[in-house]
């Protein structure tokens, strides 16, 4: 039995980990999501140690998500270097959407903006403690019935400080951490549900 509670617990915080939901604990975690249709992205940022992570985003039409970790306490002087995120896209073929955040309220409904990816179904490999094995975990997002680029015009409408369109290939930096991190920050907008239902409609037919 102790096993099992291990093992379970090992799954949770792995993907907790992958993922920026609202925090539970006292670490603070900022997300964001790339919208990059025709550019490879790259992004920086620092971890608690403050050692450097680099990862690659390639060319997706889907939001793919990121993370960094914003200052953990207000007694640690913020820094644009180690505290925020950083991207530069290698080329402009197109433009790039970064929305700040792990999600939103859509009608007063609550939703990741994973949830608008056209890969709804996703695996993440844990390591199991006893065995040393790869396990592979499936997960399903449900889809969102909104679309996306509906929900980004009403964000840049209410929500500015968190859509920025990246248009060149300069280095941008992002710091809204509290819409990861608190509840009472998390955006509200409201979509025509009646636009939804005739949307729904056509693609049945």
């Amino acid at each position: 039995m102790k096993k099992y509670t291990l093992y379970v617990g090992l799954i949770m915080i792995t993907l907790a980990m992958q993922s920026c939901p609202i925090s539970q604990n006292n670490d603070k975690v900022g997300c964001a999501f790339l919208i990059s249709p025709q550019d490879i992205v790259d992004v920086r940022s620092y971890d608690l140690l403050e050692d450097v992570e680099y990862h690659t985003y390639y060319a997706c039409d889907y939001p793919q998500q990121m993370s960094w970790t914003p200052e953990q306490s207000e007694k640690t002087p913020h820094s644009v270097e180690l505290h925020e995120l950083h991207i530069r896209k290698r080329t402009n073929k197109s433009e790039s959407i970064v929305i700040e955040g792990y999600g939103l309220y859509i009608n007063d409904e609550y939703w990741t903006y994973l949830n608008f990816s056209d890969i709804p179904d996703r695996t993440r490999e844990i390591i199991d403690p006893y065995t040393g094995e790869v396990q592979t975990l499936d997960i399903h997002f449900e889809r969102s019935p909104y679309d996306l680029e509906d929900v980004i015009k009403e964000l840049d409408k209410n929500y500015p400080e968190l859509v920025h369109r990246i248009n060149d290939t300069e280095e941008h930096s992002f710091k809204h951490y509290e819409v990861s991190h608190y509840r009472n920050a998390i955006p509200r907008i409201t979509i025509d549900t009646t636009m939804v239902d005739t949307m729904e409609t056509d693609m049945e037919n």
